[in-house]
């Protein structure tokens, strides 16, 4: 395969249903985009669309360094290019698993068979920021059972205890299961800082289907007791959205009071690594999440992992953005089918071509006022 080209493409794009917290009415979007002479390939920077101008600069630094040259397939599953699980302690490392990516989905012969008739994964709705209002919530609600899912996730702010309370008697009113993000890994939060156990006391436990975040994913002397007492009540603990390192991997694969793993495409590494971290959750009989936090580009990523199995949750944002619209309206699919994480991927070679031209023909009027820190 003889690399021509790679290249950096920003997407600003309008959130058309539901909010995401920080980010005002659009969402930011950051794709590398790779021209080779058997095709055309794309793949999402998570981190990119926070620091535009870096992403551009080491693009530009490898597109000097590979542009030109052939690259051997068999070398690129070896792993040449990049070590995994770093993305959350740096953007190099990111952008590489990126480019990575680009060259996976030219020659799927890493993708693992699926058996005709496999049962599709269990889908969540992931809902509201931590500052959803209570008529929002019921909004997102509504959503996921018009699509016939009746699980449903939100974020919950642990510093705002009468807040969290509201939320979850709301949550204890409705048809839906829950599961409830408290997002400690991005706030950093100590123990001592977390008024966890009023939180707990509140949850039903018939409809409660994971803490998600409630310890950061190191330093077991501080997080132990948290573990301990959510054991103690029968609350499955998730981790992995952000795991940041191998050591990190191995804490979180290894605990017996972590019982559900998260993985996502654009989040942490490329897909054949994840899909080698996705076959030791299942092998460790844990409860296996995709987690979806970029474009709807994500969700057929992660579909592209394809694991099926009961203890299989597939999550679909609630938010959407004309972008994403954009992408399911031409490829002739809608949110719905993506439940069914295999479906887009009959002729893929059709699709990645597709999704490329898409994300090429994306208005420039749309980057105004793009870059920031």
């Amino acid at each position: 395969m003889l690399i021509k080209r790679l290249k950096v493409k920003p997407v600003v794009t309008k959130i058309s249903r539901g909010k995401i917290h920080g980010q005002g009415d659009s969402k930011r979007y950051v794709f590398i985009l790779l021209e080779t002479d058997i095709g055309n390939s794309f793949s999402e920077v998570y981190c990119g669309s926070y620091d535009y101008d870096s992403v551009s600069v080491i693009v530009n630094g490898l597109n000097d360094r590979l542009a030109g040259k052939v690259v051997d397939l068999q070398r690129v599953h070896a792993n040449f290019l990049h070590q995994p699980f770093i993305s959350g302690a740096g953007l190099n490392q990111t952008v590489i698993s990126s480019v990575y990516n680009c060259i996976l989905l030219l020659d799927l012969s890493w993708k693992l068979d699926r058996r005709a008739g496999s049962a599709p994964a269990q889908t969540y709705i992931s809902g509201g920021t931590v500052k959803s209002t209570l008529n929002e919530m019921e909004a997102e609600i509504a959503f996921a059972e018009s699509l016939g899912v009746t699980d449903y996730k939100i974020r919950l702010d642990y510093r705002d205890l009468g807040r969290c309370l509201d939320r979850l008697d709301f949550l204890n009113r409705q048809s839906v299961n829950y599961a409830l993000d408290l997002i400690v890994n991005t706030n950093y939060a100590t123990r001592r800082q977390l008024m966890l156990e009023p939180i707990l006391e509140r949850l039903d436990p018939s409809k409660l289907l994971w803490l998600e975040e409630p310890i950061f994913p190191t330093a077991p002397e501080e997080w132990e007791p948290i573990l301990d007492l959510c054991h103690e009540k029968g609350i499955t603990v998730a981790l992995g959205e952000s795991l940041t390192s191998r050591l990190e991997m191995d804490y979180v694969l290894d605990h017996t009071l972590i019982g559900m793993v998260q993985i996502d495409a654009t989040h942490c590494a490329d897909l054949v690594t994840l899909q080698n971290f996705q076959q030791r959750v299942v092998n460790r009989e844990k409860i296996l999440g995709f987690h979806n936090w970029g474009s709807h580009l994500t969700l057929i990523l992660n579909g592209l992992l394809g694991e099926t199995s009961e203890q299989c949750f597939f999550e679909i944002p609630y938010y959407q953005t004309e972008f994403d619209t954009n992408l399911l309206q031409t490829l002739g699919r809608s949110v719905e089918e993506l439940i069914t994480p295999s479906i887009c991927f009959s002729d893929f070679d059709s699709t990645r071509e597709i999704i490329y031209q898409m994300i090429c023909e994306h208005p420039e009027s749309q980057y105004k006022d793009f870059r920031w820190s």
